[in-house]
């Protein structure tokens, strides 16, 4: 009976080694894939009727700590807030003022978006990375220059 049990624990044993994987080919040793980490993040995206401000939790494909300003642009440009094809070039903030240059994509859709539209992306953009990073404003560029649309030019900072 003992030899019976013996046995039968080590077939057991054998094949729970086989069914792990654990070396490959010339006794290399095959590593488990590792899934992506993901993080929730908040974007403040406009309502349907274009008078405010509504917050959507959305999921990044990356550790919460790595997040940064091409992110949460790029999240913003693919939930409709910002014209599609906006890309941060450089953003820099000191804790209390944010400071980020877009892509020129960003800059004519502004442009080009009327009143209650311009208001809306900047209000979006601004408000989210305020949210993000804790800051009182944010100086919004686009190819290192200011905004300028039929009814403004952004050349100051705007506060969420």
């Amino acid at each position: 009976m003992k030899r019976m049990m013996i046995w039968t624990l080590a077939v057991l044993c054998v094949l729970a080694g086989c069914a792990r994987g654990g070396m490959g080919k010339a006794g290399t040793t095959v590593a488990p894939t590792s899934t992506a980490l993901a993080c929730e993040v908040t974007l403040l995206l406009p309502n349907a009727m274009l008078d405010g401000l509504q917050e959507e939790t959305v999921t990044l494909l990356k550790a919460y700590e790595e997040v940064d300003a091409k992110d949460l642009v790029g999240a913003l440009a693919e939930n409709g807030a910002i014209p599609e094809g906006s890309e941060a070039l450089t953003f820099q903030a000191d804790g209390v003022h944010g400071v980020i240059d877009l892509n020129r994509a960003f800059g004519d859709g502004v442009a080009t978006s009327g009143t209650a539209g311009e208001t809306m992306m900047l209000a979006s953009l601004v408000n989210t990375l305020s949210a993000f990073y804790e800051l009182q404003d944010v100086l919004v560029t686009s190819e290192g220059k200011a905004i300028q649309t039929g009814n403004n030019i952004y050349d100051e900072p705007l506060a969420p």
